[in-house]
């Protein structure tokens, strides 16, 4: 189902009103996420606005009670994500008004969101449907594996590396991301892994929330994307979170064996049926939760 169109401008609704995010709103963004006990600094509000779309919803008196954003990959795909709507005003259709904002402004893009345990009921009547599993992995690594098999060899990812670091990830991701990925590389750390003259695997560190974020991590299989994990982990020893599917299975005993903890998982959701990946490469952790 799609809804009536959305303009710029401000639509008034009997309790609230759904408008465009603009900068001056990523504060108070800011300390909503905050209030939700997420990690979220202004720096990461900066990030992912700069590469999508916000809307925010706020009272009559212009008091700033929700958020959604969402980015497109191209013609036919995009990820939703950053949901948040102040405990006090739940219950009043705002999440619901949000997500029809973005669920209009996609228009025939498959979207996909992580849903948070508020969110899901509401996504699930406007039509997505699970698809998976994500699993929040995070700590301090405190017993780093190398994992280094001699077929694989693995060098520094850079700004020459993108067009085929690109072409790996729209094989598992199932649409372009080459903005979002030229943006994490510009200025972060990134590990590839070459079998036989081929890649086969890439994964991209950047600062984030308490520390690091890992992601994403694509391969063509786990045990390759286990040795670029290891390998980013050496980068940063610090606070690091990474976000993986619940059935990567192998890859989640490495995490715990390397000292960081299952926290929490959340579904993924999909709305429409674009977006297939390949059988021969997969993705092994989200760029975020959001950005997918």
């Amino acid at each position: 189902m799609r809804y009536p169109s959305l303009e710029s401008t401000v639509k008034q609704s009997t309790e609230f009103t759904v408008r465009r995010m603009q900068p001056e709103d990523r504060d108070t963004a800011v300390r909503l996420t905050q209030a939700e006990g997420w990690p979220h600094r202004r720096e990461d509000w900066d990030f992912h606005c700069l590469l999508g779309q916000g809307w925010i919803a706020s009272t009559a008196d212009g008091a700033m009670v929700g958020t959604i954003l969402w980015w497109s990959y191209g013609s036919a795909a995009g990820a939703a994500g950053l949901l948040v709507v102040d405990r006090r005003y739940r219950g009043n259709g705002i999440g619901r008004r949000l997500i029809e904002a973005i669920i209009d402004e996609a228009g025939p893009r498959t979207v996909q969101s992580v849903a948070t345990r508020s969110g899901i009921r509401v996504l699930g009547a406007l039509g997505f449907r699970k698809i998976g599993m994500v699993q929040q992995w995070q700590g301090v690594p405190s017993a780093i594996i190398i994992e280094e098999p001699t077929d694989l060899i693995l060098r520094t990812a850079d700004q020459t590396s993108l067009p085929s670091l690109c072409e790996l990830d729209e094989r598992a991701f199932g649409a372009k991301r080459f903005e979002l990925l030229a943006s994490i590389l510009t200025q972060n750390d990134g590990v590839l892994a070459e079998k036989d003259g081929q890649l086969v695997g890439f994964g991209l560190i950047r600062p984030a929330g308490r520390g690091m974020v890992i992601g994403p991590v694509v391969a063509s299989d786990e045990s390759i994307a286990k040795t670029i994990v290891s390998r980013l982990l050496t980068i940063d020893a610090s606070f690091t979170r990474i976000d993986i599917p619940a059935n990567a299975n192998g890859l989640a005993e490495y995490l715990q064996q390397s000292g960081l903890i299952l926290v929490d998982q959340a579904p993924v959701l999909k709305l429409g049926e674009g977006m297939s990946s390949g059988q021969s490469v997969r993705s092994f952790a989200m760029a975020s939760q959001s950005l997918g």
